[in-house]
């Protein structure tokens, strides 16, 4: 993965990051911290699907993440373990299409 320093004006900022898979969270994590080094004020960020080992990779994340929202599209023990991460079910949504589509 190739990342180019965009010029941005982010001080002072609330950000959200939203990302659809993430493995490792290198890339969440490198985006992260270049926000906060121009100045960002909050980063808040979305996972649609974490494959992440939780106690590895969200834990540094969560370190420079004021909140981190994660799916419970794929199950993983341990992703409410810390204070600024929270698990957003999908049942609902899955039960309300699934049914419209019926």
């Amino acid at each position: 993965m190739y990342m180019d320093k965009v010029p941005m004006n982010c001080n002072g900022k609330k950000i959200l990051l939203i990302d659809d898979i993430v493995d490792s969270g290198s890339t969440l994590l490198a985006a992260s911290q270049s926000l906060r080094d121009e100045g960002a004020q909050k980063i808040n960020a979305f996972i649609t699907h974490a494959l992440g080992d939780p106690e590895i990779h969200f834990k540094k994340l969560s370190n420079v993440i004021d909140t981190l929202t994660i799916t419970d599209s794929i199950a993983s023990i341990g992703r409410n373990a810390f204070s600024n991460c929270r698990m957003v079910t999908m049942a609902d949504v899955l039960y309300e299409e699934i049914f419209r589509i019926l």
